[in-house]
């Protein structure tokens, strides 16, 4: 399985930059490299949905469905793609899905809308639920076995996955990194505020995958870092334990000094698709043997970075920055994650899946991007450090 290494690694770097036109471009080409290196292995793309955008256009929703071309038929996992609800595609997952319909196992990555699209919660797992059905509806003429289902996803991904688990009745299995668990309470984590999630504790417990378990819950295995502040490893082990009060089996594979999205680098990449690889295969009946989760365990990070490094997208960012156009204008960013403009209004500023986004007044979020050591853009304005903090 090592011949997707390299690849992987392009797909990672991709994965969350661009227009949703240029994601989906570059979804397409990452497929079509994978592709051509396994060529027993088919991936066939299918619109599953046609939404209508406030701005009165339409939007095309597309999944990838990537199996064994001979033999079947198979179990299949569903992936969704992290990116904090506003960015990213069905290239994150890529390499996870074509290992495991090397080993017999369907994989399919579907996208769903963005913040940006007019979607908040219930029309992202609105999308979700549908592209699970619509493969529902056709799985004998894919070729599937859905009474064998597994979902899996990572970050806001992890969210809705998780919460799409559990609403899926042929769901025995689901494999979850660093995922928001509990929208209402959140441990302290960065992700998940603001209203995406509902205005109330009831509109936010029923977006979260802890107040809703299904009896029997799926078999879970949950991935994450111990260093990340974006969404706290204290929501794997509550959700994990959540699931084992309901009668089901839950655990939690947690890497020392890992951060934020660490599954799509190496060495987690590898570590984590094997473990994802055997779960499924064993809750699905291709092999006898339960994963041992020392198996995928790794030593802890040499040079976790800190918080505050200089090499740290968010330690970057924090200090005075003036507009390289408008110098009357600037900004200061603050490490308890506030910013403040030189006219005095107060924002925030969120760090998810590795990438930055400030968020305006109105709550829409714009992408905050690294240019040169001393240079960043904030949505179409780029600015000049003066200072850092």
């Amino acid at each position: 399985m090592r011949i997707f290494i390299l690849v992987a690694l392009c797909a990672a770097s991709a994965f969350g930059k661009g227009t949703w036109e240029e994601q989906q471009a570059r979804a397409e080409e990452i497929s079509a490299e994978y592709q051509a290196m396994n060529p027993a292995v088919s991936s066939e793309r299918f619109v599953f949905k046609t939404v209508a955008l406030p701005d009165g256009s339409k939007l095309d929703l597309d999944m990838r469905v990537v199996r064994p071309k001979q033999g079947g038929p198979f179990p299949v996992v569903f992936f969704v793609h992290g990116g904090a609800w506003a960015t990213g595609s069905k290239a994150q997952f890529t390499h996870e899905s074509f290992v495991l319909a090397d080993q017999g196992i369907a994989g399919v990555r579907m996208e769903y809308r963005w913040k940006s699209k007019g979607a908040k919660y219930p029309e992202a797992i609105g999308d979700v639920m549908d592209a699970i059905d619509f493969v529902r509806q056709r799985a004998k003429e894919l070729n599937l076995d859905f009474t064998r289902v597994g979902l899996a996803g990572g970050s806001a991904g992890g969210h809705l996955s998780a919460i799409a688990a559990q609403l899926t009745p042929e769901c025995i299995c689901y494999d979850g990194y660093n995922g928001l668990f509990d929208a209402y309470e959140r441990n302290g984590g960065k992700f998940g505020g603001g209203d995406y999630t509902g205005t109330t504790e009831a509109e936010k417990k029923k977006a979260s995958a802890i107040y809703l378990i299904k009896t029997p819950p799926p078999d879970t295995f949950l991935y994450h870092g111990t260093a990340d502040t974006t969404v706290v490893i204290e929501q794997a082990y509550r959700f994990a334990e959540a699931i084992r009060a309901k009668g089901g089996n839950a655990e939690v594979l947690a890497y020392e000094g890992a951060g934020h999205a660490f599954f799509n680098k190496e060495p987690y990449q590898t570590a984590s698709t094997q473990a994802l690889l055997d779960h499924t295969s064993y809750l699905f009946g291709l092999t006898d043997q339960r994963p041992d989760l020392s198996k995928y365990k790794l030593p802890p990070k040499a040079n976790a970075e800190r918080k505050d490094s200089p090499m740290n997208a968010a330690g970057f960012l924090v200090g005075d920055w003036r507009q390289e156009d408008d110098p009357g204008k600037s900004f200061t960013f603050n490490s308890d994650y506030t910013a403040v403009s030189v006219a005095g209004a107060k924002l925030k500023w969120e760090e998810s899946d590795g990438q930055l986004f400030i968020i305006w007044k109105s709550g829409t979020l714009a992408p905050i991007k690294r240019l040169s050591a001393n240079r960043i853009s904030v949505g179409k304005h780029t600015y000049l450090r003066e200072s850092t903090k």
